[in-house]
């Protein structure tokens, strides 16, 4: 029978995703986070500020009386920005007590809340302490192996993390460069343990111009992307220097009071929790640090009864880029050709192993691998394609789509009528499938792919 709270949390999130797009349409900012339930130590990670206080107003403005400070900078009072009640999910009235978690604006000394969770009740002042000592001396947690605490798993993930952004003269890229850590998890593999650094000059219209120490990487091109779409804000723009240099590593780290080491066998161990939390933490953190010893037990742990703990694992397998995880993941794809993490996941491992096991689940209508095909695919692939194509003529634009690049990895020029497709313009795409068909009789022969996806769309 349907849960009837669940039913209510199903309106509630339907409500908030409708507002949520009218905030973006009529340009108001948003705070994603919002979403995203967090721990004390996840809010302590992310704080600049953490005070116990009374709230009190001066004119409009919000401020926050001191009586503690318990983390961060010695204020007296502290000026806010007043929370919106139903996208922050926060609402201050006067004379309000609590702990307050809050991160501050830019350079001006102006705070605000990022998070439903950034106000607790008095009565939690412990178990805050705690958690701010498990993020300052996570080394006296980690020696008790029998003890399991996602808290302690989630600050060792963040302590060891794979990839660390530094920038000596621009400090606002270390904290920017965050939000986009997941792509450049999925663009490097495990084994990578590298440095890169990008000296950035400001140009004529406020235009950057970057130089990479390794040009030639993926990581590189995709590193320079995000560090661009950093800088372009308008206030960000203000604070640039003319010259800088910002640098992405992952090489392995030892802090004074635990090893890496020490770290990762701590993680490799919660993998064999029955804690289902525990256990996502631990793949997580690993996840992030991307230590290629713990493969073998992610492997294994694709046969977990949890959907929610095999897709996770999925995903980090995609981003380890490990050969020895393809033939796993790819078994799966085939028994559930829709399943999209698993195709996903093979085509970040882009090997040419992966391609017989997205060709039989595109056979069978898998979307996520038809699209595959077009990024890492062979000739062989091209006959599925239009195969598919013909099958389903109404779902066609994944493959239409991967048809398009595949021939512009190939040895002909893409036809006018090729352009890459539009998913809203399926009866256009429809009316192409006689002349694809047609352009493959014609040119089957001699056809052949003789660039990779990467050397594709670094064309202009």
């Amino acid at each position: 029978m349907h849960n009837p709270l669940w039913a209510i949390k199903e309106i509630k999130m339907t409500i908030r995703i409708v507002i949520l797009l009218l905030s973006i349409f009529l340009g108001k900012e948003v705070n994603a986070s919002t979403w995203v339930p967090v721990t004390n130590v996840q809010l302590v990670h992310s704080s600049d500020l953490i005070i116990q206080g009374e709230i009190f107003k001066k004119g409009h403005d919000f401020y926050i009386e001191t009586n503690r400070i318990i983390q961060g900078k010695k204020l007296e009072e502290v000026k806010l920005i007043t929370p919106n009640s139903f996208l922050d999910g926060i609402t201050l009235r006067e004379k309000q007590k609590g702990i307050f978690f809050l991160r501050k604006k830019n350079d001006e000394d102006v705070y605000k809340f990022f998070h439903p969770s950034c106000v607790k009740k008095e009565k939690n002042l412990e178990v805050i302490l705690e958690a701010i000592n498990i993020w300052n001396k996570p080394e006296k947690y980690i020696a008790d192996f029998e003890k399991e605490d996602a808290d302690v798993i989630y600050v060792i993930g963040q302590l060891f993390s794979g990839w660390r952004v530094h920038s000596r003269e621009v400090e606002f890229l270390t904290k920017s460069m965050r939000n986009y850590y997941i792509e450049i998890y999925e663009e490097a593999p495990w084994e990578v343990n590298k440095r890169i650094t990008l000296t950035v000059s400001k140009v004529e219209n406020s235009n950057l111009l970057i130089e990479s120490s390794n040009p030639n990487s993926s990581l590189s091109t995709v590193f320079a992307k995000r560090v661009k779409i950093a800088c372009q804000w308008k206030y960000n723009q203000k604070k640039l220097p003319n010259k800088f240099s910002v640098t992405i590593d992952n090489t392995k780290i030892n802090l004074p009071d635990i090893s890496y080491q020490q770290a990762t066998t701590y993680l490799i161990d919660k993998l064999k929790s029955k804690n289902e939390g525990v256990l996502l933490s631990a793949i997580h953190a690993l996840s992030i640090i991307g230590d290629t010893s713990c493969i073998p037990d992610l492997v294994r742990l694709l046969k977990y009864p949890s959907p929610r703990v095999s897709e996770k694992v999925v995903m980090s397998l995609g981003w380890s880029k490990s050969s020895s995880a393809i033939d796993s993941i790819g078994k799966i794809l085939i028994d559930y050709p829709n399943y999209s993490a698993a195709a996903k996941a093979l085509r970040n491992i882009n090997r040419p192993a992966c391609v017989p096991y997205l060709e039989v689940a595109a056979k069978d209508g898998g979307q996520s691998a038809i699209y595959a095909l077009g990024t890492m695919g062979g000739i062989k692939s091209t006959n599925i394609l239009l195969q598919s194509i013909k099958s389903s003529p109404q779902k066609c634009y994944y493959a239409v789509n991967a048809l398009y690049w595949l021939v512009r990895r190939s040895n002909y020029d893409v036809q006018n009528w090729m352009i890459r497709p539009n998913p809203d313009n399926a009866d256009k795409m429809i009316k192409r499938i006689p002349l694809w068909v047609e352009w493959n009789k014609k040119l089957k022969a001699d056809f052949k792919i003789i660039r990779t996806f990467e050397e594709v769309i670094k064309e202009k």
